[in-house]
């Protein structure tokens, strides 16, 4: 192509758009740096904000959606398919953009673009919450929900699943709520493109769907449920993405199972806390008692039922292999051991 014709797409916006949209997600949302006019083009293009889940897609398919291929990437432990790994405090620190203190800078940087990402394409409107708790007089559950149709973003946007995650795992604790009769009482998201370091230049990792559904037979004994993995009492949160008839349905699930609170978090309550996040997003939400003094078998309707999820390894979510491989990656610990138990077989 000559120079002539090169500067005639650059300089027409929509052939320069068409050419844009060629692009992987990751190479678009960077290509805002180029100049100018790549970044007024990506920001003003319908077509191009939705590639990069800044857009809400419209709902073709009710019960087709996609997950964000970046947040997967970055943000991997809030994509496991159910009982295919832990999700809490242990494995959110091991998420790579922690270890490194200019990436996480960059990460918890309040205009941050992974923070206005749509979680899936199509959006769904609202986020339901559950959150969770296993105290001394049983099983209490308490839900809400956030609606987003006016959001900018037009659905559920990552940096609430972030925040309140975060919120729950390291500022919701016992000592914020007072214990009655009647259970715990009511008290009680400028600039476009992900900072170099935001986002790692490694790209999406290539292990993508590596096993097969979860397993149906998981053990379900009369005090826990379990995945044959000790830390699975510990898991703080699950997010459940639901086929509907309208498109589909986000619910995240805050879990404190048994006595486990954690007591070392005040590094991570600061280190990881997203610049213009709530001091405490959990507290701030409407939660409305639906359960309180459960027993075992009412309680796993709220957190356990295997059918409660469309978040399958076939459509995007992170199995059982996948997620083991990556902790044990990140975890010197695991990988020894594993190591040792190769050589032994």
């Amino acid at each position: 192509m000559s120079s002539s014709a090169c500067t005639h797409v650059l300089e027409t916006i929509e052939l320069l758009e068409a050419v844009l949209a060629q692009l992987p997600q990751r190479d678009l949302l960077l290509a805002q740096s180029i100049s100018r006019r790549f970044q007024s083009t990506i920001k003003t293009s319908p077509r191009l904000q939705r590639a990069l889940y800044l857009r809400a897609a419209p709902v073709k398919d009710p019960k087709s959606w996609t997950i964000n291929p970046l947040l997967r990437d970055a943000f991997l432990v809030w994509f496991v398919v159910p009982r295919a790994g832990t999700q809490n405090i242990y494995t959110l620190e091991l998420l790579d953009w922690t270890k490194d203190e200019k990436r996480r800078t960059a990460f918890i940087y309040k205009d941050a673009s992974w923070r206005r990402m749509l979680v899936i394409q199509p959006p769904p409107k609202k986020l339901s919450i559950i959150r969770f708790w296993n105290m001394q007089y049983g099983y209490s559950a308490r839900t809400a929900e956030i609606p987003f149709e006016s959001h900018p973003s037009g659905g559920v946007p990552m940096s609430s699943l972030y925040d309140l995650v975060h919120s729950f795992i390291y500022d919701d604790n016992l000592s914020d709520y007072n214990l009655s009769d009647d259970g715990i009482s009511d008290d009680g998201i400028s600039d476009d493109g992900i900072s170099d370091d935001g986002i790692s230049d490694d790209g999406i990792s290539d292990d993508g769907t590596v096993d097969d559904h979860v397993n149906n037979n998981n053990n379900v004994n009369n005090n826990n449920v379990t995945n044959n993995d000790d830390d699975e009492n510990y898991r703080d949160f699950e997010l459940l993405i639901l086929d509907s008839d309208t498109g589909p349905q986000i619910t995240l699930n805050l879990l404190r199972i048994g006595d486990y609170i954690p007591d070392y978090c005040d590094e991570g309550r600061y280190l990881f806390k997203s610049e213009d996040a709530p001091s405490n997003a959990v507290s701030e939400l409407d939660l409305r008692l639906v359960g309180q003094g459960l027993d075992e078998v009412v309680a796993r309707r709220y957190q356990f039922d295997e059918s409660s999820t469309d978040l399958l390894i076939k459509r995007g979510g992170v199995g059982r292999e996948e997620f083991n491989k990556w902790l044990s990656e990140r975890d010197p610990f695991l990988r020894a051991h594993w190591a040792s138990v190769a050589v032994g077989n």
